[in-house]
């Protein structure tokens, strides 16, 4: 469990718990890719699938409380996309990376 907060016998209190910089690795390296995006060897249905993945995972983590579901599904489609173009030494990195916040 992860962030987890307890609140026991109290009905009137409230609880806040702040996230700030828990994405910030994913921030980095979805900048990281932006970067490279133009050198990973993808073609241009996959460059714009990423560009897409990339903007919705920006847009999420702007948001108040980010949907890890939907981060989740983003870097999955990331990995996908770079696992074919893996041919080149970048995306074969970048891939590392993402599969890294997925645990494996």
């Amino acid at each position: 469990m992860v962030d987890s907060q307890i609140q026991q016998a109290s009905p009137a209190a409230a609880q806040i718990l702040s996230s700030e910089g828990k994405y910030d690795k994913l921030t980095e390296l979805v900048q990281s890719l932006g970067d490279s995006i133009d050198n990973l060897g993808v073609g241009s249905q996959e460059k714009s699938d990423l560009l897409a993945e990339m903007q919705t995972i920006e847009a999420q983590i702007a948001e108040p409380e980010p949907s890890r579901d939907i981060l989740t599904r983003c870097v999955q489609s990331i990995i996908g996309i770079l696992e074919v173009a893996a041919t080149t030494a970048i995306a074969a990195v970048l891939l590392e990376l993402f599969k890294g916040l997925l645990g494996g």
